[in-house]
């Protein structure tokens, strides 16, 4: 991740209230909020059934 991505991603969370922590992965921020035609070889799979399982979850 770049130094400007990096910044981006603490600025959304300064956005939300939220403060990022030295031990915080951003890089998993980074991959959740990427969409999948950005064109990175990342597979979004293992996101979409989380999100899917949260959605199930909260209809319940």
């Amino acid at each position: 991740m770049n130094a400007e991505r990096h910044a981006q991603l603490l600025q959304f969370l300064q956005g939300l209230g939220l403060t990022a922590h030295a031990e915080m992965d951003l890089e998993r921020l980074d991959e959740a909020l990427t969409h999948t035609s950005a064109g990175l070889s990342v597979n979004h799979e293992k996101l979409e059934f989380l999100g899917d399982a949260v959605l199930r979850l909260a209809a319940s």
